[in-house]
């Protein structure tokens, strides 16, 4: 990397959704500079914590994240050392960073830096009681609450004693003047608001052939969406996403009949990474790559085509995505992995295909029938399969030689499974330890989102299965049925339903417990663009949600959509206070 430093800032407030539920996590804030800019985009970064500010030993285990989200410079991220990290002694967070996707090398920076007592909050699980404010006589100035900070100011007046409980955290029955309760993420009607669609129009409006859009990924300031008809990529700017501007398009000969693009029928997957774009396409059975630095003027690098120059593994090509000088790409019909060396994106070379056992007899990997899109999280690689009902974990820190790390498969594909709704996998996040599988597709009696936890990548635990209403009457889940995607940002699933056509929103900041936040439908609440919603995906405070029927992109904004609810004792009033840093003034 050129020249990357973070100017990190504390720790924000960091409060238990319930106190008898309290988990050891705290969220992590910092402002990162890059090549002495703010940086924008998606970035891989490192946590260490270690009990020195120079040397000294790691505490706990190193935690990788990636991609992080930074959005001027700005990033949130959530980090759990374990619940021996805070004994009382001083702590330091060691952080290193890079370009996601990139070949830059990984920057350490520096110094340390020190934690100050937020995090302390965890030995709150231990604490046997609460020590007792001495006497206060006279003016009691109001009570600033912001980050890890406490202040007094102004001059209300008070004479008697004042008790430490008589604030209460987590409760409801402290008689305090300030209830602070639970913490979870809390949705009004009004929230999520839609700040804009893009839609597809004649070519007079500037958007045309973007018809059936399936995926859309964002990197910096630019949103790019791929179109299945007639196969095409749209360049957008997302700078002010109420008012999204088109930049470019590469669209693909059968619609727009004039080179260079001859292999974008059936656009469906789209990573992009140094300004250069990778695209599959399923009906050309191609990955097209595309130089994207003046969206104005497209550049074709190159198109590696199915049974051509040893590419055997890319028929109907699904999920692709780019790390350092290695592309992944999925073959649907193929149920393989093709593993490209794209260090001259102009010239790609293969590493490396791995078939599922149907396809090749004898494979080591069991589990990989008709995948279609994966997630890379450092160097394990989450691939969800449809075909067998199952997710696949694999080491491809050797892409020569991908390694086989572990699977969780449905049980209907294996009677012993503890797994039920896997059924039809169709798409993997992963953040934490955490997976995050929606499973239904195609399949609109059925749909499912199934939280794993992947800490142990050989024996992936079930955390919870939420089921749509469809295949579980009971369920509070309404709108699962055929769910197609799932991102996870902000401590919230965003799960899109092909055969519901719609978007759930659900509370994930106990993975143990989830919880349903809201349904956004087709139709119901100014959403007009919501039809066969998939792919989606979030950058800062904007979601994006592709609604295929609808030839559309939806952004909704999230900002103060997601935060800790404080009721005036006796629940009469609530305040929301703002993400993401957190002040109170009362």
């Amino acid at each position: 990397m050129n020249s990357m430093k973070a100017c990190l800032l504390s720790c924000c407030l960091v409060l238990p959704t319930a106190v008898s539920a309290q988990t050891t996590a705290f969220t992590y804030q910092g402002n990162l500079i890059h090549n002495g800019a703010p940086a924008t985009g998606a970035y891989e970064v490192s946590f260490a914590l270690y009990d020195a500010v120079t040397n000294g030993n790691v505490v706990g285990t190193p935690i990788t994240i990636a991609p992080v989200a930074v959005s001027n410079g700005l990033f949130t991220v959530q980090l759990d050392f374990g619940s021996g990290a805070f004994p009382a002694s001083n702590r330091w967070l060691e952080i290193a960073a890079t370009v996601f996707g990139s070949d830059q090398p990984v920057t350490t920076l520096a110094p340390r830096q020190a934690l100050t007592s937020t995090p302390y909050a965890v030995r709150a699980i231990s604490a046997s009681s609460a020590s007792t404010a001495a006497t206060v006589t006279g003016p009691i100035p109001d009570l600033l609450l912001s980050s890890n900070i406490a202040r007094l100011s102004g001059s209300p007046t008070f004479s008697g004693t004042l008790t430490a409980p008589r604030i209460g955290v987590g409760t409801n029955t402290s008689g305090a003047a300030l209830q602070i309760s639970g913490g979870s993420n809390t949705f009004s009607v009004s929230e999520l608001s839609l700040l804009s669609v893009i839609t597809n129009g004649p070519p007079a409006t500037g958007v045309s052939n973007m018809v059936a859009p399936i995926n859309v990924f964002v990197s910096g300031t630019r949103a790019y969406v791929t179109s299945f008809v007639p196969g095409a990529l749209h360049i957008f700017d997302v700078s002010n996403p109420r008012q999204p501007q088109i930049l470019g398009a590469a669209v693909d000969n059968a619609g727009q009949p004039s080179p260079p693009f001859t292999r974008l029928n059936g656009a469906d997957g789209i990573f992009v990474t140094n300004n250069i774009a990778y695209v599959t396409a399923e009906n050309d059975n191609a990955l097209t790559i595309i130089n994207v630095a003046d969206p104005r003027n497209l550049v074709r690098l190159a198109e590696v085509v199915d049974g051509i120059n040893g590419f055997n593994g890319l028929s109907l090509p699904t999920g692709v995505l780019v790390s350092g000088t290695n592309c992944f790409v999925l073959g649907f019909f193929d149920s393989a992995l093709s593993i490209l060396d794209v260090s001259n994106p102009a010239n790609p070379r293969l590493i490396r295909e791995i078939y599922d056992d149907s396809a090749v007899p004898g494979s080591p990997f069991t589990k990989m029938k008709w995948p279609y899109q994966m997630t890379l999280v450092g160097n394990r690689l989450y691939i969800a399969c449809r075909g067998d009902s199952a997710i696949t974990i694999l080491d491809v820190s050797n892409p020569a030689n991908p390694l086989l790390l572990g699977e969780a498969v449905d049980v209907t594909v294996n009677p012993s499974s503890p797994f039920s709704r896997l059924a039809n996998a169709n798409w993997v996040d992963v953040v934490g330890n955490v997976a995050y599988v929606a499973s239904g597709a195609f399949n609109t009696s059925y749909g499912a989102l199934t939280l794993i936890d992947v800490s142990n990548p050989m024996s992936p635990q079930k955390l919870a299965e939420l089921s749509d209403n469809v295949l579980q009457p009971s369920s509070p889940f309404t709108r699962l049925s055929g769910a197609w995607a799932v991102k996870v940002s902000h401590q919230t699933a965003f799960v899109t339903s092909f055969g519901d056509n719609a978007l759930t929103a659900v509370d994930v900041s106990d993975p143990r417990n989830p919880k349903l936040l809201r349904e956004l439908v087709d139709g119901v609440g100014g959403y007009n663009h919501l039809s066969f919603t998939e792919g989606l995906t979030v950058s800062g405070d904007t979601l994006y949600v592709v609604g295929d029927s609808d030839n559309a992109v939806n952004l909704i904004d999230l900002r103060d959509q997601l935060g800790l609810v404080v009721e005036q004792n006796g629940g009469s009033e609530q305040r929301r206070l703002a993400r993401p840093w957190m002040s109170l003034v009362w």
